[in-house]
Parts: C-alpha cells; sequence; structure tokens
C-alpha cells in the first residue's frame, strides 16, 4: 500500500504545494499493476463520493487543517477500511483527547454517553472513526446536523456542563459513495449523543435518576449498564461526607442498590466469559491444557470468589 498523508494550512491559491511522509508496503506486485486498481483518497478519513477536483477550498470543502490521504487500494477499498458491500454506518472507534473521560468507554452499539468533566469547561478533540470509510462522519456541538454547530475531525471544541456532542456517520442528507450510480444500496444513517457533565453533586443526582431500577438490571443486560453505573459509583465514593449528604436519601437508595446488582451480575459474566475461553476438559489434548494453565486458575479463582447464590448461574 502507498499512503501520502496531506494537512493543509493555508490557501492563498488551492493547490497543493507539498506531499510529504510518502510511505510504500513493498510487495511482488509492479507499479503497473497496482495503479491498474487505482488511486483512493480520505478526506479527514472519509472516502470521498467524487475525485479531489471537486473538493476545493473556494467551494468550501476545504478548510485550515483539513487531513488527506491518498492511498492505493488492493482490494477496492475494503483494505483500506471503505467498501459498497456494506449499509453498516456505526462508529468502529471514537479518540477523546483534551479534558474529560467518556462513561462508558466507547462501543459501537452503544448510543449514549457522559463526557465527565473535571471543571465546568474544557476543550476536546474527537477524532470517530467510521465502520465503513464510505460513510462520512460529522460532529456537531448542542445542535444536530446544523452548519453553525459542525466541527471537523481534527479541530478542538471548547465545551462546558450542560452541553451535548453528537457525532453522526452516514446520515442520508450527506453525500456518500454508497447511494450514487450502479452501486447505490438502502442504509440509514447512525447517531450517537455525548451528555457533557461534570463530577459535581448536581451531575451526579441528575444521572441517579436516569438509572434503570434495579429489578430491570439481569445476567443479560448488565454489561450495558456496568460501565456507567461503577463510574457513577466510584464518583458518588468520592465525594466528602457533607457533600453525600445534600444528595437525596431516595437517590443514595437507587444507586446502591442498582449497583450492588450490576457488580452481582457482571462478577457472574466475568467468570462465564473466561470459562468460556478455556479448553474443552471432555477433547482438550494435555498440551492443549498445560498452556492454559495460567488461564484456568485465574477462572477458578475468579469462581471461587463468586458468592453461593452467584455460582448457582455457573454451569461446570
Amino acid at each position: 500500500m502507498i499512503t501520502a498523508s496531506l494537512t493543509l494550512r493555508t490557501f492563498t491559491k488551492t493547490k497543493i504545494r507539498m506531499v510529504s511522509g510518502i510511505k510504500e508496503k513493498r510487495s511482488s506486485e509492479s507499479l503497473t499493476e497496482k495503479a491498474a486498481r487505482a488511486g483512493w483518497g480520505t478526506l479527514n478519513d472519509w472516502f470521498t463520493n467524487e475525485g479531489f477536483q471537486s473538493f476545493s477550498y473556494k467551494n468550501g470543502w476545504l478548510t485550515n487543517n483539513d487531513e488527506i490521504s491518498v492511498m492505493f487500494t488492493q482490494d477496492l477499498g475494503v483494505d483500506l477500511g471503505g467498501t459498497w458491500g456494506n449499509s453498516d454506518t456505526r462508529l468502529k472507534d471514537l479518540g477523546i483527547s483534551g479534558a474529560g473521560k467518556l462513561v462508558p468507554n466507547f462501543s459501537p452499539d452503544v448510543y449514549t454517553y457522559d463526557l465527565i468533566l473535571p471543571n465546568d469547561k474544557a476543550n476536546v478533540v474527537l477524532k470517530p472513526t467510521a465502520m465503513n470509510k464510505n460513510y462520512l462522519v460529522k460532529t456537531f456541538l448542542n445542535l444536530y446536523n446544523n452548519d453553525g454547530s459542525f466541527y471537523k475531525r481534527p479541530e478542538t471544541i471548547g465545551v462546558k456542563a450542560g452541553d451535548v456532542l453528537y457525532i453522526g456517520c452516514g446520515d442520508r442528507s450527506w453525500p456518500s459513495m454508497n447511494k450514487q450510480g450502479a452501486e447505490a444500496r438502502y442504509y440509514t444513517g447512525t447517531k450517537y449523543t455525548i451528555r457533557v457533565q461534570t463530577a459535581g453533586v448536581g451531575s451526579i443526582e441528575s444521572r441517579i435518576k436516569e438509572l434503570p431500577e434495579a429489578k430491570r438490571i439481569t445476567v443479560n443486560n448488565c454489561e450495558k449498564y456496568a460501565d456507567r453505573v461503577i463510574a457513577l459509583h466510584n464518583q458518588y465514593e468520592a465525594l466528602s461526607t457533607d457533600e453525600k449528604a445534600k444528595i437525596s436519601e431516595a437517590n443514595r437508595k437507587t444507586l446502591k442498590e442498582v449497583y450492588e446488582k450490576v457488580k452481582f451480575f457482571s462478577d457472574i459474566v466475568k467468570v462465564k466469559n473466561a470459562l468460556a475461553t478455556l479448553p474443552n476438559g471432555a477433547t482438550a489434548t494435555d498440551d492443549a491444557v498445560r498452556s492454559a494453565k495460567s488461564d484456568i486458575e485465574k477462572a477458578d479463582n475468579a469462581y471461587k470468589a463468586l458468592s453461593t447464590e452467584q455460582k448457582k448461574s455457573i454451569s461446570l
């Protein structure tokens, strides 16, 4: 694969003046053979729906600090992260730099998050990566799909408690190679919501009110809530005695019950997952068992740490 990365910094003219950082991974193919597959390029990690000649500073597509990558594909873009072959508009990853912690940790199938700030304000940079880079990704502050609220992938975003960040991928109103020409296919966009919060008493209390009832948490859905609940519990425990007293007794009770239920089932799930990776005792060879000795011991210790009630959910 041949890759050239560009960062656009000044726009007295719209011509690219320099290409730097060209790297080639050698293969047995000649350059002529590679060229038959054509060069591909991304603008801010998106495979554009038209040739680069259609994207310029003059027509508003290019702005300061845009990132362009020019690449050769070995498999019509699939090896580079883009394809006509699916309608998957989820995000693959979400990088965040700057102050704040994302809760829960990012997962493609979780669509609502809290960004917990150490103070009321912070600067953050979001780097979302599409599961399929043929679908455009956009980030907005407070108003979804609004040009005035739009931030490009490399841009710094100033946020404060109460703000909401939205990340969309593959919205049908946005351009994509996957909705034009013979390769057009049906798809719907995916939207992720990130609520900006602080770790203060008011924020903690408002998030407790959003928790599910403890009786609704089961072994099958506990992982959906685990990161959020555990993070909220830890933030509550970090409060002083006086600060804890400011949270209503009913909300303290709710947090305690939900946390204990999530912890109860999460421990079971962890042991089940550990056991599932071990060699099958009926068919495993001696070598396989010896190789898995460390994992077997860890799973055994985790099982022994369960309560009698928790062990009832484990089949050995």
